[in-house]
C-alpha cells in the first residue's frame, strides 16, 4: 500500500514538475512590440493668400506717395516708380498672391513648432529663387527643426525692394494668421499651434525692406525672436537699430554682410555704439536671446548665402538657434 502511494506521489510531482515552466512562463509579461517610426515625407507647396504682400494698392511705406505713381510707356497700364528711377508695370511684378511654404520631412503636429519667415532679393520668383537656387527646404529639413518655412513673393523678377502690404501696419500679423490656417489643414497640427508659434525672420538682400518693416510695425513682435539677414541692409538702418536696441536682452540678431552692404553696416554698427550696444563680429557658437552680432565676410554678394563662410550659412544658424535662453 505504501508502495502505491509513493508511487501515485511521484507521478503527481512528475506532472507537477513538467507543468511549472509552462506557468512560469505564461506569468512573464509579454514584450510588446514597439509602434512603428512614422515617416512623414515633406510637403512644398504655394498657396495664394489675401494677406501676400501683393496685389498692393495703396501709398509707400513712407506715405508720401500712392505706390502706383506712373503708367508703363508701352501697355499704358498702372506702374510702380522704384528708388531708382525704374518704372516697373504693375503686371506682372506686382500681381502674384503666392506664398510658398514648406513642412519638413518628418514634422511632427504634436511638438512645439517654430516658423522661418524667408523675404528674398531682386529678381526673384519664390519656387525657383527660394526653393531652387538656394534650396531652404533642404537646409530647413537638415536643421532637424521642427520648423516651417513662410516665404511669399515680393515684387517679382523685379529690381524693387518694395514690401506691399508688409510695409502697412500688422502686415506681418496678417500674413502669419492667414498662414495659420493653410498649415492646419495641410499638416494636421492644430491652427492655434501655428497662430503662437515663435517666429524667426530671415531676408536675403532686397528682402531687407520687408523685413525692416516687420520689425518696426509688423504686429507680430512679441512672437520675432530673432532675426538672420544674408547681406540685407541696404537701408532703412534706424528701423534694424531700433529693434535691436529693444531687444537686446531677449532676442537675437545676426547678420552677415560683404563688400556691398559694408555702408550700411557700418552706419548700424554706429548707431548702436551711440546707444551702447556694442554687437560681436562673429556667428555666436550659440545663438540665443542677446546674441547680436555683424559679422564681415570678403564674398561676392549672389554667393553669399551658399558659400558664406562659413557655407550654407543660414543651415549653420539654424543649427545653433536656441530660441530659449
Amino acid at each position: 500500500m505504501a508502495s502505491r502511494r509513493g508511487f501515485l506521489l511521484a507521478g503527481i510531482y512528475g506532472i507537477v514538475a513538467a507543468s511549472l515552466p509552462l506557468a512560469i512562463s505564461m506569468l512573464k509579461p509579454k514584450k510588446l512590440k514597439s509602434a512603428p517610426v512614422v515617416s512623414r515625407p515633406a510637403q512644398l507647396f504655394t498657396a495664394q493668400l489675401a494677406s501676400a504682400p501683393f496685389p498692393y494698392d495703396g501709398p509707400t511705406p513712407d506715405g508720401n506717395r500712392p505706390f502706383f505713381d506712373a503708367r508703363d510707356p508701352k501697355t499704358r497700364q498702372r506702374a510702380h516708380t522704384t528708388g531708382d528711377g525704374t518704372v516697373l508695370s504693375e503686371d506682372p511684378h506686382y500681381t502674384d498672391d503666392r506664398v510658398l511654404f514648406h513642412l519638413p520631412a518628418n514634422f511632427d503636429p504634436a511638438q512645439p513648432i517654430e516658423i522661418l519667415v524667408f523675404f528674398h532679393g531682386h529678381g526673384s520668383e519664390i519656387e525657383r529663387s527660394v526653393a531652387g537656387d538656394f534650396d531652404l527646404p533642404k537646409q530647413i529639413d537638415q536643421s532637424k527643426r521642427n520648423m516651417v518655412l513662410i516665404a511669399p513673393q515680393l515684387a517679382r523678377e523685379a529690381p524693387d525692394s518694395s514690401p506691399g502690404k508688409l510695409g502697412q501696419p500688422d502686415g506681418l500679423k496678417n500674413l502669419l494668421d492667414e498662414a495659420a490656417r493653410v498649415l492646419a489643414e495641410r499638416s494636421g497640427a492644430k491652427e492655434e499651434a501655428f497662430a503662437k508659434a515663435p517666429v524667426v525672420l530671415s531676408a536675403f538682400s532686397g528682402g531687407y525692406r520687408a523685413a525692416a518693416f516687420a520689425l518696426a510695425r509688423g504686429g507680430a513682435d512679441e512672437r520675432i525672436k530673432g532675426v538672420l539677414l544674408l547681406d540685407a541692409v541696404y537701408g532703412d538702418v534706424k528701423h534694424f537699430a531700433a529693434w535691436i536696441v529693444a531687444r537686446w536682452q531677449d532676442g537675437f540678431f545676426v547678420s552677415l554682410y560683404g563688400p556691398s552692404t559694408q555702408k550700411w553696416h557700418d552706419e548700424l554698427r554706429a548707431s548702436l555704439a551711440q546707444r551702447q550696444r556694442r554687437p560681436q563680429g562673429w556667428i555666436p557658437a550659440r545663438i540665443r536671446p542677446g546674441s547680436h552680432a555683424l559679422v564681415s565676410v570678403p564674398t561676392e554678394h549672389n554667393a553669399l548665402p551658399k558659400d558664406g563662410p562659413p557655407a550654407s550659412p543660414l543651415l549653420v544658424m539654424l543649427r545653433r538657434i536656441r530660441l530659449t535662453g
